[in-house]
């Protein structure tokens, strides 16, 4: 597979991909220069020690100023705009005001600098997060930041070659010329702004989402825990510059080294950062920082250097901007866009500038307790291990919210009822008044399923509507009450057939020795003559008599009477019965079939295996038809397995084979559809049994398959829906005549490609058995670019190396000749007869037969020209 470039904008992104790195860019610029202008002034006019309080100031006003950001009602561009000219206007004004001496200056230019910086920053990639995809993110924010780092790299050094011609105060008039300039791109970021929805609307309040959003918590724990970290390793590195660097030389100092590290990191972020997100994943990214931290200042606890404080400070300076910026805002892809716009800022704020606050408060104890530099260097290494256990679990929890975006709310409902109550005997036996045909029912229906049949009110027999009086009927039959014969034997003179079967079978139930069936075998009706006739068996005298006549009507020409007798054995099973089933089905009536099922549901057999298997192909009879094979048991197994491997076996029923196998989840079961999937010919059939193995699976998450069969058929499958799209892009640039039967073998050929991958998605949801993958297929299937991102998302997370990288290259949202370019897949096709010779080829006979007749329409009218493919 060739691999993607460091830079991959693909069509549609690169207007607004520019815009927003020109915009960093100089945003950027303007807050290096402004950066190194504030450090220089506060530490050349006051002490270190007072940085705890800047800190603490830094994130009382951050917290206000985007307060007000939220409660502004404009889009984020507007936000944005009027953000930066503000900015840049309030530094002017400060630069203005530095020329003098006032001892307050300092600490405003301090607090100013670094909210303008939070604001800034907040908007700019909130502004970032609504346009892009999460897979739009990690291919595009790695080079829109490296504006941001060549932006401080560039503003840096600026500010240490001009350090030697302007003062402190001139520096930040040049940040402040530098912020306004970047409100230009930002106006064109504002054009685009158009038809989205206003950064108000949807807005929940901040500390309800993190009560009930474990990631949103996840992201303030991680930005407080890098805030007190690199707070408390920034004062120990100003301290030890102040305490090694003369007063003349700061801005010069600071310019240079931030200059250099943010040229580092700009190399970082260009070259390195992108492959990070998309290959090691944004969490493991933001583990580095934290790592390098913990490190060097546990080399400096055993060797008290400045350079091991460098190392900490030219790693945030680094991959803050970088790696650490880009990742955590991939974090906040996943969130709704109103859940994200509601929290964003207070993270940023919560996080940055509390942890600045909470570091302030505990820089002023252990400086007032003499705590040494070698003591603070224990303190970094301690929280940066914090900072690390904060990343534990964090790719579930980000996944988890992918999946949640994709899911659509399935809900589940109880299957079974607890014991009644008498308070709910009593609310089921008023529902028996109910004038409601349907409440009526379910209780009656509730009633049985308790054993509570006894309960039922007699009179309910003669309700006005038949199902009622049936179902009641029924369950008072098998109730075992004999104080209700007298009213059935009413029920065997009603003006219904259907009533009259009902209580001609019941009473036969409750009282066979009444000896008041045989008067029916005349009945007008055949239910009803059919009824008597199943009844009357059940006496020893008439037996033998009553089943050979009931073998003359199954292989009888009366259609009616056959039907009639299939559904008094269906409602009165007896193995007395299975020769007559047996014949009865041979008949294929689908009516008939359903009963015979129904029977057979009732009266396990060996001999109605093979009548059961064989109404597999028949649609109203074959979901009860499973069922009487799954009440075969092990009997039914084996059979099932000799008619699938069975070549004399036609296909219409063997494609119905797989689920009915699935439903005895069995091990057998399991080894009978894995061997035969390898094996197996049809491809309908093959896709059967996927889809039988995936309802077992999912019915018991801990069935045993075997993993390795899995991956080798995942890989042949990827490489043929790989193999189909080469052929087809083949077909659509050389075969531009429109000819019908072209185009049907391209469409044919689109429709392979998909049924393949939905085969590689099965397989890959029986590897994984702990991800949705039916969930993620769906999720790539839809219209929205986001639900398609998050799909691949949790894909590139969770499914195997070996598998994903071509995987992820098929799914994504490229054009097909781009996708066979980075794949490298297969030979070069030589020429449009040459594509077609191979389809000819083809497994599927569908493919060949059209492959044959375009080649020979071709041939025929003498186009054989070679039109390369690369």
């Amino acid at each position: 597979m060739r691999h993607r470039g460091i830079i991959d904008v693909r069509a549609g992104e690169g207007r607004s991909a520019a815009v927003a790195f020109l915009s960093l860019f100089i945003f950027m610029t303007g807050h290096g220069v402004l950066e190194t202008a504030r450090d220089a002034l506060f530490l050349s006019r006051l002490p270190a020690t007072r940085l705890p309080w800047v800190y603490f100031t830094m994130a009382v006003a951050g917290l206000g100023a985007v307060w007000l950001v939220r409660r502004s009602s404009r889009r984020s561009g507007a936000q944005l705009v009027t953000s930066l000219a503000i900015a840049a206007t309030g530094s002017a004004l400060l630069a203005l005001a530095a020329r003098g001496a006032s001892a307050l200056v300092p600490y405003v230019v301090y607090v100013w600098v670094g909210v303008v910086a939070t604001v800034v920053s907040v908007l700019f990639w909130q502004w970032l997060g609504d346009r892009f995809t999460v897979e739009q993110a990690k291919r595009l924010f790695a080079p829109i930041g490296a504006g941001g780092m060549l932006g401080v790299a560039l503003g840096s050094l600026l500010a240490a070659w001009l350090a030697t011609r302007l003062s402190s105060p001139g520096l930040i008039a040049v940040g402040a010329a530098f912020l306004m300039g970047a409100a230009i791109p930002a106006l064109a970021m504002r054009k685009n702004d158009q038809g989205g929805e206003r950064t108000r609307t949807a807005l929940v309040a901040p500390y309800r989402i993190m009560a009930n959003e474990p990631h949103a918590r996840r992201l303030l724990y991680l930005s407080l825990a890098a805030s007190v970290t690199l707070t408390l390793a920034d004062y120990l590195f100003k301290s030890m510059v102040a305490t090694f660097v003369g007063r003349e030389q700061l801005a010069t100092f600071f310019g240079g080294f931030y200059g250099t590290v943010n040229f580092f990191g700009l190399v970082l972020q260009v070259g390195a950062t992108a492959w990070i997100l998309r290959r090691v994943g944004p969490v493991r990214g933001l583990a580095i920082l934290p790592t390098v931290a913990a490190i060097a200042a546990t080399v400096f606890v055993g060797v008290p250097a400045l350079a091991a404080i460098l190392v900490i400070k030219a790693a945030d300076e680094a991959l803050r901007h970088s790696v650490q910026r880009s990742a955590f805002e991939v974090l906040f892809l996943p969130l709704p866009g109103g859940t994200r716009r509601s929290i964003k800022g207070v993270v940023e704020v919560v996080g940055q500038r509390g942890g600045q606050a909470l570091a302030s408060a505990a820089i002023l104890v252990l400086v007032a307790a003499g705590v040494s530099s070698r003591g603070l260097a224990i303190g970094v290494a301690l929280l940066a291990c914090l900072w690390l256990a904060g990343l534990w679990g964090a790719t579930r929890i980000y996944l988890d919210l992918f999946r949640r975006r994709l899911r659509a709310g399935a809900r589940y409902l109880a299957t079974t009822l607890p014991e009644l109550n008498l308070g709910a005997l009593e609310v089921l036996l008023a529902a028996l008044n109910s004038i409601e045909e349907t409440e009526v029912l379910a209780a009656l229906a509730i009633l049985r399923e308790q054993g509570r049949g006894d309960l039922i009110p007699p009179l309910l027999m003669h309700h006005p509507a038949r199902a009622v009086a049936l179902s009641a009927l029924d369950s008072l039959a098998h109730s075992g009450r004999r104080d209700i014969e007298y009213m059935m034997e009413l029920l065997l003179e009603s003006e219904d057939p259907a009533r009259r079967v009902a209580a001609l079978l019941g009473l036969e139930q409750l009282a066979p020795e009444r000896r008041s069936v045989q008067a029916h075998l005349e009945d007008k009706d055949p239910r009803v003559r059919a009824a008597a006739l199943v009844a009357l068996a059940r006496q020893p005298e008439h037996e033998p008599r009553v089943v050979r006549r009931a073998v003359a009507i199954a292989a009888g020409p009366d259609q009616e009477m056959r039907l009639a007798l299939a559904h008094a054995i269906a409602q009165k099973p007896d193995a007395r019965w299975v020769e007559v089933l047996v014949s009865l089905a041979k008949r294929a009536d689908d009516s008939v079939l359903v009963e015979v099922a129904r029977a057979a549901r009732s009266l396990p057999s060996r001999a109605l295996i093979p009548t059961l298997i064989a109404m597999l192909s028949n649609r109203p009879a074959r979901d009860v038809a499973r069922e009487a094979l799954t009440a075969n048991g092990d009997a039914a197994v084996e059979r099932l397995s000799q008619a699938l491997s069975d070549p004399r076996v036609a296909l219409a029923v063997k494609r119905h084979i797989p689920r009915t196998l699935a439903r005895f989840s069995s091990k057998e079961a399991v080894r009978i559809l894995t061997e035969r999937l390898a094996e197996e010919q049809d491809g309908m059939v093959r896709y059967k049994i996927l889809r039988a193995l995936g309802a077992m699976r999912g019915r018991n998450s801990s069935l045993q398959l075997d993993k390795e069969q899995f991956e080798n058929l995942a890989r042949a499958t990827l490489a043929r829906a790989a193999e189909l799209m080469r052929q087809r892009v083949a077909l659509e640039r050389n075969d531009l005549e429109g000819a019908p039967s072209g185009e049907a073998l391209i469409a044919l050929l689109r429709e392979k490609q998909q049924q393949a991958m939905e085969r590689l998605f099965r397989l890959l949801g029986l590897m994984e058995s702990s991800q949705d993958l039916h969930l993620l297929y769906e999720g790539l299937r839809r219209s929205s670019p986001k639900s398609r991102a998050a799909s691949r998302e949790i894909l590139a997370h969770t499914i195997d190396r070996g598998l994903r990288d071509t995987l992820l290259v098929l799914v994504d949202d490229l054009e097909d000749e781009e996708k066979l370019s980075r794949l490298q897949v297969g030979a070069e096709v030589p020429s449009l007869a040459g594509a077609l010779e191979q389809l000819r080829a083809d497994r599927s006979e569908a493919v060949r037969l059209f492959a044959d007749r375009r080649l020979s329409e071709l041939e025929a009218a003498g186009q054989e020209s070679p039109v390369a493919i690369a």
